[in-house]
């Protein structure tokens, strides 16, 4: 249904709106541990430098998949120049405010590791963590909202695509952390990042069971998630996002913890950010079998509750 403009910008706004919202939230303990108030290690200043450019990429390539898609950017214009409080402006304003967080931290960084004064990093890394999350949010508020679409209708998208993208923001600090640079990451940081995305990937995948459970017990979507579970879907939905995008990158961390060694990290991050491709893919997919796309499952249906 969807082209794979819009599945490029789902997964690429995730990505890096839960990739600016854990930076910042780095930044932020950064600041808590020069004042004595947190003892975790924190990032190189050399990885540190590779995050925010990669989050800053991610985030101008989301843009991209979004105005080619729209093919109109004198629309998009028009959201900033004569804004209204809808949840379109509100996920473009904070997709703006993304871009300007990653890119001043990004030069900021690559100028002096220090070149922020305190409070200035705490301005931007508060703005930056609040529009993360917004706009990792709005990937799957966007979805949600349209009602043509019964399978997309249920609050569990939007925490599922927000536990997601914090999960692959996670991934994509490991990933830069993996890079062979002169200086390694802080060992207590990849412990403290990989103890959190355990946490998230522990809630992405009850969050998943308990919406496909709904739809399936839902007369409306219950073809939908069939088709997911057990049908035309199932071949890309357990290997590709729960066997090898969820349960063995948290088997992998949970290695990580017992034994400390982080020889797989870049393996780890391969697999987060393949299970957020694809469970992108799938949900968008999925809906090519949602009750408004097939007549003769609307009929069946009794119209949607009529």
């Amino acid at each position: 249904m969807f082209d794979a403009l819009i599945i490029g910008y789902l997964f690429l706004g995730g990505v890096g709106g839960g990739l600016l919202s854990s930076l910042s939230a780095l930044e932020l303990l950064r600041v808590a541990r020069r004042k004595g108030i947190a003892g975790i290690g924190c990032l190189s200043y050399d990885h540190t430098v590779s995050s925010w450019s990669l989050c800053l990429a991610i985030l101008g390539l989301a843009i991209t998949c979004l105005l080619f898609d729209i093919g109109r950017p004198d629309r998009v214009l028009n959201v900033f120049l004569l804004p209204s409080f809808t949840p379109l402006t509100v996920g473009s304003f904070s997709l703006l405010l993304s871009v300007i967080c990653a890119a001043v931290f990004m030069l900021a960084k690559s100028l002096k590791p220090s070149s922020l004064s305190r409070h200035i990093t705490i301005l931007f890394s508060g703005i930056g963590l609040l529009a993360g999350i917004i706009t990792a949010v709005y990937t799957g508020f966007l979805l949600e909202s349209l009602a043509s679409i019964v399978f997309w209708n249920s609050t569990f998208l939007s925490v599922l695509f927000l536990l997601s993208s914090l999960s692959t923001g996670i991934a994509g600090i490991l990933m830069c952390s993996a890079l062979p640079m002169k200086r390694n990451a802080s060992k207590r940081t990849i412990r403290f990042l990989a103890k959190i995305d355990i946490i998230l990937i522990g809630a992405e995948l009850l969050c998943l069971t308990f919406y496909l459970l709904a739809a399936y017990l839902n007369p409306d979507t219950t073809v939908t998630a069939r088709a997911l579970l057990f049908a035309e879907l199932s071949w890309l939905f357990w290997p590709g996002l729960v066997i090898f995008g969820l349960v063995v990158p948290l088997i992998m961390e949970i290695q990580i913890l017992k034994i400390g060694s982080q020889k797989n990290i870049h393996w780890i991050a391969i697999l987060v950010l393949i299970g957020g491709l694809v469970l992108r893919v799938c949900i968008v997919e999925a809906a090519a079998f949602d009750v408004t796309q097939i007549p003769t499952l609307y009929n069946m249906a009794g119209g949607l509750g009529s």
